[in-house]
């Protein structure tokens, strides 16, 4: 966006899917994690959530 000529400009992203469908197996598959892998990642989106409150709280208006 900062390097767009003008606006409505479309820019095609340079990111490529891979050419085999395996990817899509372990992408978001929670069913491939174990119990504790699942704790972790809970814990760390918790923080993140009360770390977004806190900002928002802080925030003026």
């Amino acid at each position: 966006l900062e390097r767009a000529p003008a606006p409505r400009t479309t820019v095609q992203s340079p990111l490529i899917w891979s050419s085999t469908p395996d990817w899509k197996l372990h992408y978001c598959n929670i069913e491939r994690l174990s119990p504790d892998e699942i704790r972790q990642r809970r814990a760390a989106f918790d923080i993140q959530k009360e770390t977004a409150r806190a900002i928002r709280e802080q925030a003026p208006g």
